[in-house]
């Protein structure tokens, strides 16, 4: 049978993982927008034209691609928070059973969330800013300036929840772990408990 830190280390391993294929799928999908605004083919009077939406094996009319890949985004984001939460859980777990190296060394996993406090709320907040862009740009001609750029924070703002939550609470902060086999946390508790 398998010992429940075990389980909690594969948790996070399969967490970090499915966090980073959505993290990637929104960018991917922001993109798609973005291209498609650029190209024209989501102005008025655009001529339709079947276009490979991104990360399913189905072609579709530029506007109803646009509108898959608009969702996807809206919903990566909303899974990625998702997944952000379940980290922190697991990260919780182990730091109550004493587990705070075998976590540090589960947290090294290579993953845009797991690269440092900033530069991981630095990457969220380019893909919300880049699916920003992409409605901007779509909306432009027809809605106008504001109305594009709300739609556009509208539909990024679970990616700016998720820069401010990671900006917040990063999920890898290594916890320094003396010779004696404390943590910084524990060493602490132990210097007050000598003063008392």
């Amino acid at each position: 049978m398998a010992e429940p830190k075990d389980i909690l280390i594969e948790n996070l391993k399969d967490t970090l993982k499915g966090a980073q294929w959505y993290f990637m799928s929104g960018s991917v999908t922001a993109l798609f927008i973005l291209l498609l605004a650029a190209l024209g083919h989501l102005a008025v009077g655009a001529v339709e034209q079947e276009v490979k939406v991104p990360f399913l094996d189905l072609s579709a009319p530029t506007f109803g691609a646009a509108l898959v890949a608009l969702a996807i985004y809206i919903l990566s984001g909303w899974m990625l928070f998702g997944f952000i939460s379940h980290i922190r859980r697991i990260k919780g777990e182990l730091t109550r059973s004493n587990e705070e190296a075998v976590l540090n060394a589960t947290l090294t996993y290579p993953s845009m969330l797991t690269t440092g406090r900033y530069t991981s709320v630095i990457t969220t907040l380019l893909v919300a800013a880049l699916g920003t862009l992409a409605l901007l740009a779509s909306y432009y001609a027809n809605q106008g300036f504001s109305s594009a750029l709300m739609t556009g924070l509208i539909a990024s703002h679970p990616y700016f929840i998720v820069a401010f939550s990671l900006w917040r609470l990063p999920l890898y902060e290594p916890t320094q772990i003396y010779s004696n086999g404390n943590s910084a946390h524990e060493e602490c508790g132990d210097r007050r408990v000598r003063q008392l």
